[in-house]
């Protein structure tokens, strides 16, 4: 009998996130999305579009609301803290809460991304891009998750290597691939890559590219001599990132006191597909 397990993919919210990567590979592991899937439908709530969305919003907004705790605490550590007050999440291992994390936070950044661009694009070069191409914020989903993530941001703005551990900057990297190993490897692939510098792309031509595709353009050509230094120097930022460790967790941590806090509600959402560089 075939497995009539239901695919998180289809009850995602699609407007203001991307869940491909620039290469066209899903940012979120299957067992991973089983898993969330599982804890979803415990709550009794009929799993749906609307449902996912309020759940990612429940998430990020306990999330922020404990903001002043990711000083205490390593990545699952902190995320089972908010999971005791976000129902669903309490079915999913702290671990695989904070990898989806940062595979949700990768998502809306990869988009994010995306806007920056249309905007140079339009600024810089005065193509004519849609309005709704330069639209950063959907939902209330999209504004959960870039409350924590400016939260974060802010609130150890002199602490970087707890930012890095809630918000990596690898996050904001146009080669993000899900974590910081794969996106360090996705860089070196790109730098061994051949760069075609005669290519030129318009809004319009965008409907004709396939996910998965990557956009080069002119400003893209200046690679040569700096390359080698270029990728030497995101190895050391990457490797600092992925050793740093939780050697700030300590006795605080035993400290935390949980609190409760308010249920958010869902909002409005549409899909947007494209993707480059």
């Amino acid at each position: 009998m075939p497995n009539s397990q239901p695919l998180l993919w289809q009850f995602l919210p699609e407007e203001g996130f991307q869940w491909l990567t620039n290469t066209g590979t899903p940012l979120l592991r299957s067992a991973q999305a089983r898993e969330v899937v599982r804890a979803m439908k415990k709550t009794g709530r009929r799993l749906d579009k609307p449902a996912c969305m309020d759940y990612i919003i429940l998430l990020f907004s306990a999330a922020k609301e404990k903001v002043q705790l990711c000083q205490y605490l390593n990545g699952p550590g902190f995320w089972e803290i908010v999971s005791g007050h976000v129902k669903w999440a309490q079915g999913v291992t702290p671990a695989n809460l904070y990898d989806l994390s940062l595979r949700i936070i990768s998502a809306r950044r990869i988009f994010l991304d995306r806007v920056d661009y249309w905007a140079e694009m339009k600024r810089e070069e005065h193509w004519d891009v849609p309005d709704s191409y330069l639209i950063r914020v959907f939902n209330e989903a999209n504004a959960a998750v870039d409350g924590f993530t400016d939260a974060v941001r802010h609130t150890y703005e002199t602490n970087p290597k707890i930012r890095e551990r809630f918000y990596p900057r690898w996050t904001d990297d146009s080669d993000n691939e899900g974590t910081a190993e794969a996106t360090k490897a996705r860089f070196h692939e790109k730098c061994l890559e051949p760069r075609d510098p005669s290519y030129h792309a318009t809004v319009n031509d965008q409907s004709n590219i396939h996910e998965g595709e990557d956009m080069e353009m002119d400003e893209d050509v200046e690679m040569g001599e700096n390359m080698g230094s270029d990728a030497s120097e995101m190895d050391n930022e990457m490797d600092e990132e992925m050793g740093e460790g939780d050697d700030e967790v300590d006795e605080a941590d035993k400290e935390i006191q949980m609190m409760e806090i308010p249920e958010g509600e869902p909002s409005h959402t549409m899909t947007l597909t494209l993707r480059f560089r």
